[in-house]
């Protein structure tokens, strides 16, 4: 799918077409070719690009040196068909199929996901915008203000995307594939509460709720240390329901462990390549009732609270009585 990019800022800028990498071209030259696909189909005024290639102190020359960096970076798109690089007054607009620009596809894969009434589709949707990414946006450019805050605003789109991805697993009843992923995931966004409620919420219905208690202290620990702040309400609240032991965090019943339907049936390994091959969670189900009307049920996992303490002090009184 990722065959017909023409032009990549999500990583390295690149151009695949040329057949070369492009940092082999001017710094300068790419950060102007990274700025322009950002916003590609749209003019781009010529002040704006003069400060996001040199920031507040741009040289007397700047004109004609963007003139001369313009002139690369038509020569670096020779070789990508479709494309041109017009001025258009005070702006330049760099002509391109949006879908061929890394960032603009990541962005239709993630809005399709979002939109997809299938969750699964949804997932396959996330996975493809995120396969995109091959590192920081405009990973190899000068660090000017404009690539700054560009940069950073692309980083905050992919974190959204990567926990709607992970929501949609929990929707889908994957808590077990949920939490093997994310505790990697919040390494690399340590601060990141949503994630950290994602993986209480995987954890607590897999039945960890040991587990799930430690990511809420430790995301709790690191705000305080690195921000000086409390978790949020949203998290919070979170923390208040896995200490009740709220059943309505349990999930679908319907949906939860269906990743797992085989394994839960104790004794159905000859069931197992059937489920596997199941196309959906209803097709799962409908095999899963099947064994279990020939074999009389089959083991269960409940929720429940945890057991009564043994022993508890303090009541003398009141057990007398």
């Amino acid at each position: 799918m990722q065959d017909d990019i023409a032009l990549r800022v999500l990583g390295p800028v690149e151009i695949p077409a040329s057949g070369a990498r492009t940092p082999s071209q001017p710094p300068q030259q790419r950060l102007l070719l990274g700025m322009l696909a950002l916003r590609a189909g749209q003019p781009v005024p010529v002040a704006e690009l003069i400060d996001a290639v040199w920031d507040d102190q741009p040289p007397r020359s700047a004109r004609g040196s963007l003139h001369a960096l313009v002139t690369g970076v038509r020569q670096a798109l020779a070789p990508v068909r479709g494309s041109r690089l017009d001025r258009c007054g005070e702006s330049y607009r760099l002509q391109v199929e949006a879908d061929r620009v890394d960032v603009h596809r990541f962005r239709c894969l993630a809005a399709s996901g979002r939109a997809a009434a299938d969750r699964r589709a949804a997932v396959a949707a996330f996975d493809q915008a995120l396969a995109l990414w091959r590192g920081p946006a405009l990973a190899d450019v000068p660090g000017t203000a404009a690539v700054t805050a560009a940069s950073s605003m692309l980083a905050e789109e992919r974190l959204s995307v990567i926990q709607d991805r992970v929501t949609t697993l929990l929707a889908c009843g994957m808590e077990r594939q949920a939490a093997a992923e994310l505790p990697g995931l919040l390494a690399e966004y340590p601060l990141a509460e949503r994630l950290a409620g994602l993986l209480i919420v995987a954890l607590y219905r897999l039945g960890q709720r040991d587990g799930a208690l430690r990511v809420f202290r430790a995301i709790r620990d690191r705000l305080a240390g690195e921000l000086g702040v409390e978790p949020g309400p949203e998290l919070q609240a979170l923390h208040r329901r896995i200490l009740t032991g709220d059943p309505d965090l349990a999930g679908d019943p319907d949906l939860a462990g269906a990743q797992d339907l085989a394994p839960d049936l104790a004794g159905a390994q000859d069931l197992a390549p059937d489920l596997a091959g199941a196309q959906d969670l209803a097709a799962a189900r409908q095999l899963a009732a099947a064994w279990r009307g020939a074999h009389g049920g089959a083991r269960l996992v409940p929720q429940q609270l945890p057991a009564i303490p043994p022993h508890f002090a303090g009541r003398t009184a009141e057990l007398k009585a």
